[in-house]
This record gives C-alpha cells, sequence and structure tokens, in this order.
C-alpha cells in the first residue's frame, strides 16, 4: 500500500539529484532551453524578468530607501538641537556611557572570553573619549592631539573587531548590533554634541584669541555661533540645496511659502 508513496519520494530525490549535478535540468528532468531554443543559449528565459512589475518593485524600493533616508536626517537633526540645548547633561549622560561601554568590556572579556586585543583597543578608546569631555566641552578643536587620538582609537578598535569577526559565522544583524553597542554608542554621542572651536564667539567658553577675527564669518556660514558640528553640516548642505529644491517647485508650479527667521539656540 506504500508502494505508491515511496515510488514518488524516491522520483522526487533523484530528480533533485539531477538537478544538482546539472543546473540547467529542471525539476521535471527536461534542460532549459535558451532564448534561440537551443541548448547552448547564454541567456535564459530564467534568469531574464522583463516584467514591468519587476521596474515598479526597484522603483519603489529606492524610493522607501529615500524616504527612510530622510527620516533619520530628520530624526537625527531634532536630536542634535535638543542635546545643544542640554550640553551640560549630555556631558553627564556621556560620562555613565563611557563608563558602561567600559564595564561592557571587561564583562566580554571575562565571561564571553573575547579577544584581549579587542577588549584593549576598545577600553583605549573609551579612555581617549572621556579625554574629550573637559570643562570647554562641547567646544573642542578638530585638529588637538587629543581629538586625533580619539579617532585613531575609534579607527584601531573597529579594525580589532572586524578581525574578529571574519573568523566567525555570526550573522551580519549580529555584527551590527553588536557594534551599535560596543564601539560605536559614545562616538555617535560625541558627533552630535560638539562643535568646533574655531566658530565660539570671543570670551565664550572654548574661545581662543584668534577667533575674534572670524566670529562673523563663521556665523554667516554655520548658522550661528554656537551650531554643533553636525547641525553646522544640516546648516550648509540646507543652504546649498534650497535653491534648487525652489527651482524644482517652481517648474511643478508649487509656491513654497516662506520660512520665518531661524530661531538662534
Amino acid at each position: 500500500m506504500n508502494e505508491p508513496i515511496d515510488s514518488s519520494f524516491e522520483t522526487a530525490r533523484t530528480g533533485f539529484r539531477a538537478r544538482i549535478k546539472n543546473p540547467r535540468q529542471n525539476l521535471f528532468g527536461a534542460e532549459d532551453r535558451g532564448l534561440d531554443g537551443g541548448g547552448g543559449g547564454v541567456l535564459h528565459k530564467s534568469t531574464m524578468d522583463l516584467r514591468f512589475s519587476t521596474l515598479l518593485v526597484y522603483v519603489s524600493a529606492y524610493a522607501l530607501v529615500a524616504c527612510l533616508a530622510v527620516c533619520i536626517a530628520t530624526g537625527v537633526y531634532y536630536v542634535a538641537e535638543v542635546i545643544e540645548e542640554n550640553t551640560q547633561k549630555v556631558k553627564k549622560l556621556l560620562r555613565y556611557c563611557i563608563l558602561a561601554t567600559a564595564g561592557a568590556h571587561a564583562v566580554l572579556l571575562v565571561w564571553d572570553r573575547q579577544p584581549l586585543t579587542c577588549v584593549l583597543s576598545g577600553l583605549l578608546a573609551q579612555g581617549a573619549y572621556y579625554q574629550l569631555l573637559t570643562k570647554n566641552f562641547p567646544y573642542i578643536s578638530f585638529t588637538s592631539p587629543t581629538t586625533l587620538f580619539s579617532g585613531a582609537a575609534l579607527f584601531v578598535n573597529q579594525l580589532a573587531w572586524y578581525l574578529h569577526f571574519s573568523d566567525t559565522y555570526e550573522t551580519i544583524e549580529y555584527i551590527v548590533c553588536f557594534c551599535l553597542a560596543v564601539v560605536w554608542l559614545v562616538p555617535l554621542v560625541l558627533l552630535l554634541s560638539v562643535a568646533s572651536q574655531d566658530g565660539v564667539l570671543p570670551g565664550a567658553p572654548g574661545a581662543g584669541p584668534s577667533t575674534a577675527g572670524r566670529a562673523n564669518a563663521q556665523d554667516a556660514l554655520y548658522g550661528g555661533p554656537k551650531r554643533g558640528f553636525l547641525l553646522q553640516v544640516f546648516y550648509i548642505v540646507q543652504a546649498h540645496t534650497t535653491p534648487y529644491i525652489k527651482l524644482f517647485a517652481s517648474y511643478l508650479g508649487i509656491k513654497l511659502g516662506r520660512k520665518g527667521a531661524r530661531r538662534d539656540i
């Protein structure tokens, strides 16, 4: 009574083995034919997808990626504004984040037996980040030895973890989430909160004698004397892209309302 079932299973298994040996053979035992009807064609119908729906899917996918990028940029801009208004609280939060990350490195060494080079490079990077939390924070000089050393420590730490995970079988999602918590968390918060020392008004914390002659020029370029580094980038991008957006909107017959005066922080 089980002979038909066994026979069907054996037939399917034989067809699957034949498919592995000859990839051009379909599940029914016949070879896929090329566009010319022969077996020697280079292009095959199974590898070409010229449907209009496929084009729509690709266009929608790229549009979705663009919308997600805009949403992320908007969220980052809002977070940078909030951080700039609460620099002292952010400074305290950064201290806690650095200490927590250093503690996580210790646990990774003792509990998970992670490589010593990765842990030591991570602790070195956290120590370099802590040196940036001076009394002049968030104003720093991007050419100072401390800042350059912090960037080098971040690079070495990321390289150490990359070499470690290249010999493992962890998924890309696992690696990204791990690096986000252990490697990138503190640098991202620092990037959102720090401001260039060259753009500080004379007399403000972190201001040097060389900033007096450049104060007005920095205000015009970066949108204000207290703009953070990332906010300066957003302001420059906005200043260069707004004319093109208005020109494109005029072609579409859309009238953009004039935005009110920018709120200085």
